[in-house]
């Protein structure tokens, strides 16, 4: 069975794997396609004058394998190996074996021979895309953008935030040298300002918390790991100190005979359990008590620490049974033990799965 924080981390390593590539390499984070638009998409895409295709920035491969049932030949272009792969898959079972999806950046493919282009964007990268697209497309050939206009064009359609061109209509801006710079691969143009784009700073933002969030699971983990490591040290430390006062007083800690097995348990912070102060005289309950006796053959104390790593006492019992109220977990019979409750700190005789105990039998 997954824990929570088994599953905290595979959420974490999903999630690096879908925004890493992008604070890598640039482009749009990853956005699954809805079936309304992916719908209306194919419509658009029936105005393209043939059939190869090209998706930039494929995510999932749903819309390479949509436009491949519709009959195009579609190569789609995505830098996350993960998302990759499982295009690829998607392909494959489906039977589309004549598209495919590259792990390739799509800035550096030559899209001379596209009939359509399909694009999922972000606004600060349209500029420099519009540029290519001007100079590598033939006349007619199609593009369709969401969300996101293409700089300079006239959209021919708009549906759904669904943006279509067509290369020869509208097309208004003027390629200059510096626009023809746009389309230098790697993005070796000088950037025009010093600052960040919204989405660079969002996605350092959500590494730096993802990061931050494992350093804290796994420290919470080590954590309790440790303390419960150090409850079992206690708890072998606290048997020898109650077998050091039986050999003394021949009594359990709290004041009864050490043969009694049915008698009260008792928390080993306190006087009645006679490990760090001498116990008072007097009765303890249920039969058990400290006489003068005792406290002339007490050579105490026996320990230092009675208290566990989440600052609660530990307790002995004559009678205790583990697991006694734990499901997941077969309950032992009774026997003498002492025990810390543990992490969730359930009070006296909420004996359940997170107690820490160490029988003396």
């Amino acid at each position: 069975m997954f824990s929570a924080v088994h599953w905290a981390t595979l959420g974490i390593l999903v999630f690096l794997a879908l925004v890493l590539p992008v604070a890598v390499f640039g482009g749009a984070p990853f956005l699954p396609t809805s079936r309304r638009k992916l719908a209306t998409l194919l419509k658009l895409a029936a105005l393209a004058p043939g059939a190869r295709a090209v998706d930039l920035g494929s995510g999932d491969g749903r819309i390479v394998a949509a436009l491949a049932q519709a009959g195009f030949e579609v190569t789609g272009y995505e830098v996350n190996p993960l998302l990759v792969w499982w295009s690829r898959w998607r392909l494959w079972r489906q039977g589309l074996g004549w598209s495919t999806v590259r792990l390739k950046d799509f800035w550096s493919a030559n899209l001379a021979e596209v009939d359509l282009v399909v694009v999922f964007g972000i606004g600060s990268m349209m500029p420099r895309l519009a540029a290519k697209l001007a100079v590598e497309l033939k006349a007619g050939a199609v593009v369709i953008s969401n969300g996101f206009h293409v700089p300079g064009w006239r959209a021919e359609a708009h549906e759904q935030e669904l943006y279509l061109y067509r290369v020869g209509s509208g097309l208004s801006e003027t390629l200059t040298h510096g626009t023809l710079q746009a389309t230098m691969p790697n993005n070796k143009r000088p950037r025009t300002g010093v600052g960040f784009t919204l989405i660079e700073v969002l996605v350092v933002i959500g590494i730096i918390g993802v990061l931050a969030t494992m350093g804290v699971v796994a420290m919470n983990v080590a954590r309790q790991r440790s303390y419960t490591t150090r409850a079992q040290a206690d708890l072998r430390s606290l048997r020898n100190a109650i077998a050091l006062l039986e050999s003394d007083t021949y009594k359990w800690p709290n004041g009864c005979p050490s043969e009694e097995v049915a008698n009260p348990e008792v928390n080993l912070s306190t006087t009645q359990a006679g490990l760090i102060p001498s116990p008072v005289i007097g009765d303890q309950g249920d039969g058990c008590e400290w006489a003068q006796e005792d406290l002339d053959s007490w050579k105490g104390p026996y320990i230092d620490r009675v208290l566990d790593p989440w600052g609660n006492p530990y307790y002995f019992d004559p009678d205790y049974r583990a697991y006694e109220n734990c499901v997941s977990q077969t309950a032992h019979t009774e026997s003498p033990a002492v025990f810390s409750f543990g992490p969730n700190e359930a009070g006296v005789n909420a004996y359940d799965c997170d107690d820490i105990f160490l029988e003396l039998n």
